[in-house]
């Protein structure tokens, strides 16, 4: 064999071991990510569970032994939302029946301009026009200072 063959053969080789070395890396990359993944899905699920069930001795606790029996759905609710009144001041629980309150005075048309404005630098500046409305189609834009409409 001449010395251009055996180079050949020997970069043959060297990509196929390349290769294999390249494509083990990823196989254990895969494998190693997704059983690390699964342990840390696996610690997050015994976290909750365990707070789960401080929650649910606290729950039992009050059905036994409070004064008067308290309804149990009142407990539910107000846990749920003082869960969500931790989050921010924006989310909140609503039950079934203020929801649809809710939703029954939010329906209908409502008139304006349709443009979302906020103070920035001291400056009455738009945030955003709202597609479709007056504002949209006279073509203001977000981050236009304004001192009227018009």
């Amino acid at each position: 064999m001449d010395d251009a063959a055996k180079k050949g053969r020997v970069i043959m080789i060297t990509r196929r071991k390349l290769f294999v070395i390249v494509a083990g890396a990823v196989l254990f990359s895969l494998l190693a990510g997704g059983t690390i993944g699964l342990l840390a899905q696996s610690r997050t699920f015994d976290q909750i569970n365990l707070q789960l069930r401080v929650f649910s001795m606290a729950f039992k606790q009050v059905m036994d032994r409070y004064v008067t029996p308290p309804d149990p759905q009142k407990l539910m609710y107000g846990a749920i939302k003082g869960m969500m009144e931790t989050l921010d001041p924006h989310s909140v629980f609503m039950d079934a029946k203020t929801f649809r309150d809710l939703k029954s005075s939010t329906q209908g048309s409502f008139g304006g301009l349709g443009i979302q404005i906020g103070i920035r630098d001291e400056v009455l500046t738009v945030i955003a026009p709202m597609a479709g409305t007056p504002a949209f189609r006279m073509g203001i834009m977000a981050g236009e200072d304004r001192k009227s409409v018009g």
